[in-house]
This record gives C-alpha cells, sequence and structure tokens, in this order.
C-alpha cells in the first residue's frame, strides 16, 4: 500500500525543478484523497437519498482520475485547471442539491485556499480567479437555492446571512497568501545560500568533481595516463615579506595569484592548490585533452609577463621559477569537511623537481615535455643534472614559443 502511494504522490515528477515538484506531489496527493472522499461519500446516508447527488460523486470520481493522468503525462497546468474546476462544480452542485441544513458548499473554501498551494509562482493568478468563483459560488447558493431561502427569516439581512462565511473566506484567503509568500522568500534565501556554497565548492574544486560530489559520490580517484604538471614558485619572495608591510604583502600575493587564476582559465587549465607562494596547475585532467602540455607551456610564459609588470622598484628582487613535466598521475578528492583535489604520482614529483632544480626567472622541462613540443615551442637544451631522488636527467629550458612560419 506504501508503495502504491508513493508511486501515486510521484506521477510525473521526473525531470522536475524542486520548486515545480513540491507543487505536483501536492495535486497528486490532493486528487488521491479527494477520490477517496467521493467514494466515502456513498456511505452517507444523505448521498443515498438524492439520486442526483450519486451522480455528481460519479462526476468528481472521474474529475480526479483525469487530473491524476494529466499528471502522469506532466500536463500539469492543466491538471491543477481539472482539479480547480471540477471541485468546484462538485461542491456546488451539492449545495445546491442537498438540504437547507446542510453547509456542502462551504468545501469551496477548502478549495479556493488549497489553489495557492497548487499554483507554483507565476500562476498564482489561478489561485485569484478560482478564489473569487469560489466566492460567487458561495453567494450563489446562500441567496439563490429555494431551500436555504426559505429556511431562514425573512428579516435576516445579507450580512447576517453571509458576513460570518465572507469574513471567514478572506480570512484563510489572506492566511494561505502570507504563507506562500513567506515559503517564496524563504525559498529565494536558501538558493542564494546553495548558490554561494556551490560557487565555493567550484572554486575549491574542478566543475565536474564538485558536481559528483554533489550527487554523494563518496570516493573520487582516477588515473590519467597523459597529464601536464607545473610548479612555479616566486623568488625572494620570504625576503620581501622580512621588509614589506603584512597587508600590502598579502595584498601582493593575491595579485599575482588572481592574475594567474584568471590564465589558467584562459588556457581551460586547472589549478590544483597554492602553498606559501608555490602555486601549481595542471592540464590534461578531470576531462582529458590532447593539447595539454602545449596549454601549460604557454601559460608558463604568460606568467612570466605577470611578474615582469611589477614595479620594479617596490618589488625588486622577485622573480618566477617554473618546472613543467609531463607524464601519468593519480588525481582525486581528499578529506571529508575541508575538500582538497590532489595529484599524486612519480610524475608530479618530477614537476616539483624541475622548479626546485631550475632558474630564476626561467621555465625549466623535462625530456617529456621538449620531446611534445620542440616542434611548436623554442628550447635551450641544459644538458644531464642530478636530481633529487631521480638521478641524471637531461633537461631544458622552454623560452619562447616559435614563431608562425618557422
Amino acid at each position: 500500500m506504501r508503495a502504491l502511494l508513493r508511486r501515486l504522490v510521484n506521477l510525473g515528477t521526473e525531470g522536475l525543478d524542486p520548486r515545480q515538484l513540491k507543487h505536483v506531489r501536492l495535486l497528486n496527493q490532493l486528487c488521491f484523497f479527494a477520490m477517496l472522499s467521493c467514494l466515502l461519500a456513498f456511505l452517507d446516508p444523505r448521498v443515498l437519498a438524492i439520486p442526483s447527488v450519486i451522480w455528481v460523486s460519479v462526476f468528481a470520481v472521474f474529475v480526479y482520475v483525469v487530473a491524476l493522468f494529466a499528471s502522469s503525462r506532466q500536463w500539469h497546468g492543466a491538471a491543477r485547471v481539472i482539479v480547480g474546476v471540477g471541485s468546484l462544480v462538485w461542491v456546488g452542485l451539492d449545495g445546491f442539491l442537498m438540504g437547507a441544513n446542510t453547509e456542502q458548499h462551504l468545501f469551496v473554501i477548502a478549495v479556493a485556499t488549497g489553489a495557492w498551494f497548487l499554483a507554483p509562482r507565476g500562476e498564482r493568478w489561478q489561485a485569484l480567479l478560482l478564489g473569487a468563483l469560489s466566492l460567487g459560488l458561495i453567494l450563489a447558493v446562500e441567496l439563490l437555492n429555494p431551500a436555504r431561502v426559505a429556511a431562514r427569516s425573512p428579516q435576516m439581512t445579507i450580512f447576517e446571512v453571509m458576513g460570518d462565511k465572507v469574513t471567514l473566506f478572506v480570512f484563510l484567503q489572506m492566511l494561505a497568501y502570507y504563507a506562500v509568500m513567506q515559503t517564496d522568500r524563504a525559498e529565494d534565501q536558501a538558493a542564494a545560500e546553495q548558490e554561494k556554497s556551490e560557487a565555493l565548492l567550484r572554486n575549491i574544486l574542478p566543475r565536474s568533481i564538485a558536481e559528483r560530489l554533489k550527487k554523494d559520490e563518496r570516493s573520487i580517484a582516477e588515473r590519467f595516463d597523459d597529464a601536464t604538471v607545473l610548479f612555479a614558485d616566486i623568488v625572494n619572495f620570504t625576503q620581501l615579506s622580512e621588509r614589506t608591510n603584512p597587508t600590502d604583502l598579502v595584498q601582493l600575493l593575491d595579485q599575482i595569484f588572481t592574475r594567474f587564476d584568471a590564465l589558467a582559465d584562459q588556457h581551460g587549465l586547472e589549478k590544483i592548490k597554492t602553498i606559501g607562494d608555490a602555486y601549481m596547475v595542471v592540464g590534461g585532467l578531470p576531462e582529458p585533452g590532447g593539447d595539454h602540455a602545449e596549454r601549460v607551456a604557454q601559460m608558463a610564459i604568460d606568467m612570466q609577463g605577470v611578474l615582469a609588470t611589477l614595479d620594479a622598484r617596490t618589488f625588486e628582487g622577485l622573480a618566477i621559477r617554473i618546472g613543467i613535466h609531463t607524464g601519468p598521475v593519480v588525481a582525486g578528492v581528499i578529506g571529508k569537511r575541508k575538500f582538497a583535489y590532489d595529484l599524486w604520482g612519480d610524475s608530479v614529483n618530477t614537476a616539483s623537481r624541475m622548479e626546485s632544480h631550475g632558474q630564476p626567472g626561467r621555465i625549466h622541462v623535462s625530456e617529456a615535455v621538449y620531446a611534445r613540443l620542440r616542434e611548436r615551442f623554442d628550447f635551450e637544451a641544459r644538458g644531464a643534472i642530478s636530481v633529487k631522488g631521480k638521478g641524471e636527467l637531461t633537461t631544458f629550458f622552454l623560452t619562447a614559443r616559435k614563431a608562425m612560419g618557422t
């Protein structure tokens, strides 16, 4: 039974925005319980005593079945119209057909009130229209039903007949309107906060990785057989920090790294992290791309340009030392409270060694990078050098992109 109810509630909800989802689920639930109410009405002796009322109840069951079908086909606007108008017709006919002692027609107050919660944002005019029709129906039943007219004293004024009912109707419509407006405001605030959180997550992690984490993917670790890793370090930054105001120092570093971030975006690369005055970026992941080595090399050249624009008098002695290597890496997310997307493997260590064994103001690359880019960039051979933890390696300095046609 529970599974059946769950299926009914979720009819036609596939792929809906969460703000639309709640309205459709409420619509489906209302159809189901209204249909059940119609069927239970056959147990009421007053209904069974009036054949025309029985047919009205059969009509109401048909209305809600049709509305559920429309909802299942994602014709939600049509389903809301069917429910609203059909409910008014059902309750209105009952109000006219049943005796003077019943208040069946007052159920239209529930119809009008519920319309505020069924109508999604932008379609609240439907609730206003249904409210006007509901109020008109109450007035019609009270003033035109012969049985009700005959049952009351001729001396009663319209206010005495209608005052309490109209007051109740207006009060409930105002309450419903206030409730949906407050819900809209709360949803807007929640959406704004969620967007801030997602923007922060996207700043920390690659977009595709952030999306996977949002889907509750717990363990993210992948091997990439071909990636290019760049390490950069600002030379003499420690000495500068000893003679510079802390605020000015942080602002300088922020200025430099912000421009590096813009370069990473421009070249379609992924910033991995900063550690102090060191900067790490990678190409070829999390989305593989065949030209990643070329894009990393161009970013390295552009990074040198960033340092060249600094005020030489204020930031005398600053230079950037860059190291690049291409090879396989493992990438993944670590941490539970503070996420970090990081890289591991021999290629990462080699790129780090290229940076630490390089020279200020130069781009030091491995033989693998040279082999990949020698047709498109100019290099200066450094020869074989002893690299800590790696032994002797043949390395090169990348100097510039080759001129077109050379």
